[in-house]
């Protein structure tokens, strides 16, 4: 019997199927010369675009951000500590190491990192467009590299130096091993697609939901393919065993250095606090009691969910604290969960999505860069993407596997869902959709001369062109922040008239004008350019007149420009409220008084001083220096004594004690104090000089004459033993 030849494809046949138009797709493509040229495009834009970035200011690991953890993180790998500290990961290891890699063969040279990152986000343009031409067609594959070759927000953030920069091409190889998976339908090729998800979520923890719904799902669809669970098993096990050999060795070291179970890191339960409470509005929310940074969030989680329980906690006790507050909080208000988890939907599909740490729109409209000229983001990939997933669910004829990749993608959506939405955190999420979008470009082209199938497709693409680009509002904007920060980044490197000119543009639109002053001037007083710095201060106490902060601060500036007496009224200011800026404030207010000539008034004043409990032996040794100075011996002595008990074995306090003493008139004491000091710090010539001239008071000129002699011995040129010592040879 001879073979039937297979019909064509009738005109009249669904198009939006992904089987329909066209042969069905190769099951191992090779690259023709338009995706080797859209790659080499590709990887030429995010060369420039590293290039261009490399040494802008507000790029660099300085301050409290969490480029500068990773990069001091990576370095002290580098350096040999392998293991990273004695305690459970905070922080996903997955870039740590892959940045101490780099810092072990080029050196710490963070342009080297961007270039590395750069060539792997060309790669993951590559698995992603594979992906596309295993599951649709070339055109839908050159659309979708063409799409993520001009996006913008992936190529930023593929050049800074963040965990970020790696997920886009780990989300694509995430799509490749699963799209392979779902075609060869063999348990090694399901292990290698966990793996895969395993070595991602080494650098997203959330990735353990992908993990699991992949296993759920990959073994229902063997079971209803077969018929079998033993099928259904040796599927689950490979995606099973893949992911789990990946992430293994951070489970391993986490139990070696702090003997807990912790898979990868111990920070969900408070990012799933922080998405979660009744302050929470979707984006990220600083949390009282808890710094905003990596290592503070680490330490400051820990006390304040021990204090709560009242007892020290282990790693995970801590997380489960945050985890167990975050869900009574949701049992308890279910209504505003539900419209919470729909307002962190909104923003994730949103362009306006919030910054955390830099600002994409910000480097693009601010800076001269290519980011200018690459124009797909988020307010297209989203719409176009969602409505090729649409088509594909909607399709009679849908690529057999799909579904999985479809699953991943989902999941990958729920589990930010469940913390908090951040664009680095929607960042993977674009990659599967701009591989959606290329098919739905394809797809809508193909449908160009047929209006009426074209209505659902147009329509769904209209909804999400709105939801991606409604304005989210004011408080989402980060841009006069970055201004902000680009500022003061400005003024720390000297670079004065461009920063003048950001702050000038900046306080119109920032939140916080009087912060934004109160940072310039803080910068300026830090190059002790003090003049530009008072400047800045007064127009933050213009705008918020009660900040005790800026008083301080101002009031410090004029002092240490020797305007004593001006600094007075605002060191007066600070010194009226509680806290810390107080504490501060009353020893530089005594130190104004003193040096603006009004020394009963700066007499009194440290005589009203309260000791506190918090005060650091510094500010006590500085407020019984100050009493010394003002000839206050009685007043000088509380406040060293109070030291002394605080540092016992501190030779600086016990020399400025003896001296109190000595004014006292208790020089036996004073002796004593002194002797005891030199045994702590023998070598210190200012020790043996004060107590010879103790000595010399008491009476005793033999032991003064050897002490200004070990003095001199110890500072051959020091004038006053030498000087001293003269006038006691000349002693009878």
């Amino acid at each position: 019997m001879s073979k039937r030849k297979k019909a064509p494809a009738r005109r009249g046949s669904d198009p939006t199927a992904p089987g329909a138009a066209g042969k069905q797709p190769e099951p191992a493509p090779r690259i023709g010369w338009p995706a080797a040229l859209l790659l080499a495009g590709a990887l030429l834009i995010k060369l420039v675009v590293a290039l261009q970035l490399s040494d802008h200011p507000m790029l660099q690991p300085m301050g409290a951000l969490d480029t500068a953890f990773y990069v001091e993180a990576a370095q002290r790998v580098a350096g040999g500590d392998w293991l990273f500290g004695s305690e459970a990961f905070y922080a996903s290891p997955l870039y740590i190491y892959f940045l101490a890699l780099i810092f072990r063969i080029a050196g710490p040279s963070l342009l080297a990192a961007r270039l590395v990152q750069a060539v792997l986000g060309t790669l993951g343009v590559g698995l992603a467009m594979a992906t596309a031409r295993r599951w649709f067609d070339r055109p839908s594959s050159l659309v979708t590299g063409a799409l993520l070759a001009l996006s913008g927000i992936l190529t930023f953030f593929e050049v800074v130096i963040l965990q970020s920069a790696l997920d886009p091409v780990l989300m694509a190889l995430d799509g490749f091993l699963v799209t392979r998976a779902a075609r060869e339908k063999t348990p090694q090729a399901w292990a290698l697609a966990g793996a895969g998800l395993g070595l991602h979520a080494l650098n997203r923890p959330n990735l353990l939901l992908c993990i699991a719904v992949l296993i759920l799902l990959a073994a229902f669809q063997a079971r209803r393919a077969t018929g079998k669970w033993e099928s259904a098993l040796r599927i689950a096990a490979g995606i099973a065993l893949g992911s789990a050999l990946a992430i293994a060795p951070a489970t391993v070291r986490n139990w070696a250095v702090s003997g807990e179970a912790i898979l990868i890191t111990s920070h969900g339960g408070l990012n799933f606090f922080i998405g979660n409470h009744d302050k929470a509005d979707g984006a990220y929310q600083p949390i009282e009691g808890i710094s905003a940074t990596i290592r503070g969030q680490a330490a400051d989680a820990r006390k304040v969910a021990g204090a709560a329980l009242g007892r020290a906690l282990t790693d995970r006790e801590v997380s489960s604290y945050f985890y167990r507050k975050a869900l009574a909080w949701m049992a308890d208000n279910p209504y505003a969960a539900l419209n919470l988890a729909g307002r962190k939907l909104f923003l994730l599909l949103n362009a306006g999505c919030p910054s955390l740490n830099y600002s994409y729109p910000f480097f693009r409209r601010e800076e001269p860069t290519w980011l200018r000229f690459l124009p797909v983001g988020t307010w297209l990939l989203v719409p176009l993407g969602m409505t090729g997933f649409l088509l594909l669910l909607h399709g009679s004829a849908s690529p057999s596997g799909i579904g999985a990749w479809t699953a991943v993608t989902a999941a990958y959506a729920a589990s930010v869902l469940l913390f908090f939405v951040t664009d680095r955190y929607q960042l993977p999420l674009l990659v599967p959709l701009s591989v959606a979008a290329g098919r739905a470009a394809t797809l809508l082209w193909s449908l160009r001369h047929e209006p009426a199938r074209m209505t659902l497709p147009l329509a769904a693409l209209a909804v999400f062109l709105i939801v991606a680009n409604i304005d989210p509002g004011e408080k989402y904007d980060q841009e006069p922040e970055e201004r902000a920060r680009l500022a003061v980044a400005l003024i720390q490197r000297g670079e004065a008239s461009r920063a003048e000119e950001l702050l000038a543009r900046t306080e119109k639109d920032h939140r916080d004008s009087g912060l934004l002053h109160y940072r310039a001037g803080l910068a300026y007083a830090n190059r002790h350019e003090y003049d530009a710095a008072a400047t800045h201060l007064r127009r933050a106490l213009e705008l918020q007149p009660d900040q005790p902060k800026t008083n301080l601060l101002l009031g410090q500036v004029l002092l240490d420009q020797g305007r004593a007496a001006e600094a007075v009224p605002y060191l007066e200011k600070a010194a009226e409220r509680d806290g810390e800026p107080a504490d501060a404030a009353a020893l530089d207010l005594v130190r104004a008084l003193a040096k603006g000539s009004q020394p009963e008034e700066a007499a009194a004043r440290l005589a009203g001083l309260k000791i506190a409990s918090g005060w650091s032996t510094e500010t006590l040794l500085a407020l019984g220096t100050l009493g010394l100075e003002l000839r206050r011996p009685a007043e000088a002595l509380r406040f060293l004594d109070a030291a002394a008990a605080q540092s016992p074995s501190d030779p600086a306090v016990g020399e400025k004690r003896a001296v109190a003493l000595g004014m006292s008139g208790n020089l036996p004491a004073a002796v004593m104090a002194l002797e005891k000091a030199i045994l702590q710090a023998p070598r210190n010539p200012n020790l043996h000089l004060n107590l010879a001239v103790t000595y010399a008071q008491s009476g005793n000129m033999e032991k003064a004459r050897q002490e200004a002699e070990e003095a001199l011995r110890l500072k051959p040129d020091y004038p006053q033993a030498r000087g001293l010592l003269e006038r006691l040879r000349q002693q009878p």
